[in-house]
């Protein structure tokens, strides 16, 4: 899965400069909201795999709390900033 499409946020405009970039973002909770639990699981397998290794031995409780933790994020600004910049750092 391209990086692009992990997360529910559209970039509808960006400006690279020489110090810093400037991105005019949409977010789209419902798109987030729309994906069942393999695409979600799917997806923050794409930034952090050694998150979802152990994902099938939790506690269905656990699990489920989890699932909503990580959808959460995906449609999340400061998340999607924190790994937008993480792999320019």
């Amino acid at each position: 899965m391209p990086s692009r499409t992990v997360f529910a946020v559209d970039v509808a405009a960006y400006a690279v400069m020489s110090n810093h970039f400037h991105l005019v973002l949409r977010i789209d909770r419902e798109r987030a909201e729309g994906w069942s639990e393999e695409q979600v699981l799917e997806r923050i397998g794409t930034l952090f795999p050694a998150r979802v290794a152990g994902f099938e031995e939790l506690a269905k409780p656990v699990q489920k709390q989890r699932l909503q933790e990580w959808r959460a994020r995906l449609w999340d600004l400061s998340w999607f900033m924190r790994c937008l910049n993480e792999s320019i750092a």
